[in-house]
């Protein structure tokens, strides 16, 4: 879904976001990359930014982590601890949230 959607916003707006914001949109290949939680903090912990197991990626991890990749990625496991009350639970019973988090290069 989320190349179509780049895809359409470029076939439709690209002219008019490189004359007014001086953007171009990119070309995203599947498949994207998927991290466990653990995995994620691991990579960016050994990239630099250094970030506990079993808490949410601090910001500067996150852009550190987006800025790695050429593609979206996404994490997938995150210890219930480590998202916001708000997000249900895994619904295998595990001890994860049952959400998952899609991050991508700055677009804009």
């Amino acid at each position: 879904m989320i190349i179509y959607v780049i895809r359409r916003v470029k076939d439709n707006y690209g002219k008019e976001l490189e004359i007014k914001l001086n953007r171009q949109l990119p070309d995203f290949n599947k498949p994207f990359k998927r991290y466990t939680h653990r995995e994620a903090v691991e990579l960016v912990n050994e990239l630099g930014c250094k970030n506990p197991q079993n808490t949410e990626i601090r910001w500067e991890c996150e852009k550190l982590l987006s800025a790695y990749h050429e593609n979206p990625l996404f994490i997938i496991d995150y210890p219930k601890g480590a998202r916001g009350f708000y997000d249900r639970e895994d619904h295998r019973g595990l001890a994860y949230s049952g959400t998952s988090t899609c991050y991508t290069r700055r677009l804009w």
